[in-house]
């Protein structure tokens, strides 16, 4: 039955599928779909940075002395490849970037890994709809009051958020974006991040879990320069955009 409906329904890009059980035990598993690469475009820029970033996020471990061990997924801070910590640290690190943007603090640890990767003069604006201390967290006052890190409480797939942040985010070298993956937040966003004017230095999206099934025409509709390092990142999806030259999506 299933291969009449899929005859039928091929014509119009519909194909069921039969789910295959895992047979290894995983933390966390999802259903996700392979495609060809022939819409994925990489420049040198974007190659160079991610193969020093991946050399040394695999030498570089994360200093866990100061975080919280009762906080939610401690234990993965240094589980590289398969979480994407060690390489937000290398590529800050990389990249050295002086204003960071980070969306969704939630437990604070992609905040922890970035600031690990910073200079003293560099600054992180992690945004969120919730304040960083409503959870078992592993930042801290005292890395607030450094002036180093700063949340700010605001959705910025909101039109009118975006623009009162507008002129922060243009700035920012490295925005990291560890959104809701909701089927509307990344997508809103996105829209609103075009807007941004072309800069001459290197400004890089790091897009979190791109092979999320509501995530991947997403992260398809993106035209700019970009590159799926899944492999070197975290399992469900590490994507790197170079968002110099502006960022263009395909057509609605």
């Amino acid at each position: 039955m299933r291969k009449l409906l899929n005859y039928l329904t091929k014509p119009i890009g519909l194909e069921l599928v039969k789910p295959l059980g895992v047979r290894s035990k995983a933390r966390h598993q999802f259903l996700t779909y392979a495609y060809s690469q022939e819409g994925q475009s990489p420049n040198r820029k974007l190659i160079s940075l991610a193969l020093k970033a991946i050399e040394r996020a695999f030498k570089e471990r994360i200093d866990t002395s100061g975080c919280n061990p009762q906080a939610p997924d401690f234990q993965h801070f240094n589980q590289y490849p398969g979480e994407h910590y060690r390489l937000l640290k290398a590529l800050s690190s990389c990249l050295a970037p002086k204003t960071v943007i980070e969306i969704g603090t939630y437990t604070g640890m992609g905040t922890t890994s970035i600031y690990q990767g910073l200079s003293e003069e560099s600054e992180i604006i992690t945004f969120d709809i919730v304040k960083w201390d409503s959870f078992e967290t592993h930042l801290s006052s005292d890395v607030f009051n450094s002036r180093r890190i700063t949340q700010r409480l605001s959705d910025l797939s909101i039109e009118e958020n975006f623009v009162q942040f507008k002129s922060l985010l243009g700035k920012a070298e490295l925005i990291f974006c560890d959104g809701p993956k909701n089927g509307r937040f990344e997508a809103a966003f996105l829209h609103l991040l075009k807007t941004l004017p072309a800069d001459e230095g290197l400004r890089i999206l790091m897009l979190d879990d791109i092979h999320f099934p509501n995530m991947i025409d997403l992260w398809r509709s993106i035209r700019s320069p970009k590159l799926d390092i899944t492999s070197f990142g975290h399992f469900s999806g590490t994507g790197l955009v170079d968002l110099s030259g502006g960022l263009e999506l395909s057509p609605d």
